[in-house]
């Protein structure tokens, strides 16, 4: 994983697994001669997934999120809680993806409405995942 908080402020919350090959960068802003001016600070909410080889430039994204494999999340891009981002999908900058979606595809499109219980699913699992992460290190001391 690379995370580039060398660019501005990244936060990452509680029970969060971020997959290999992965890129977090903040946003940032160009100004009249094409150079960087300012950063738009990258923040994950708890208990979200991210998957393999993604490139993240987004404001945020929100708690119990599922992020696929090989997404991009293009620059200031707000992606609100309990929501799933297919595999292999480009949401462009500046879009907001609302609590709940499902989307999917270049450009993103929405698939469907989650169900409610995701916030309750995705918490669970990202606790559970990180309880075998801790007792699969346990035995490798």
């Amino acid at each position: 994983v690379t995370v580039r908080g060398d660019l501005g402020p990244i936060r990452i919350g509680r029970y969060c697994r971020i997959g290999e090959g992965a890129i977090l960068k903040p946003s940032e802003e160009e100004g009249l001669q094409g150079k960087p001016t300012s950063t738009t600070p990258l923040m994950i909410g708890n208990h979200t997934r991210m998957g393999e080889k993604c490139v993240v430039e987004a404001a945020a994204i929100g708690s119990s999120v599922w992020v696929g494999d090989n997404v991009k999340l293009g620059k200031r891009c707000v992606i609100k809680d309990c929501c799933k981002i297919d595999t292999n999908t480009v949401v462009p900058p500046n879009t907001v993806i609302p609590p709940f979606s499902w989307v999917s595809g270049d450009p993103s499109k929405f698939v469907k409405e989650l169900p409610e219980s995701v916030a309750i699913i995705m918490p669970n699992d990202a606790m559970a995942d990180y309880a075998s992460f801790v007792r699969a290190q346990r035995h490798v001391r």
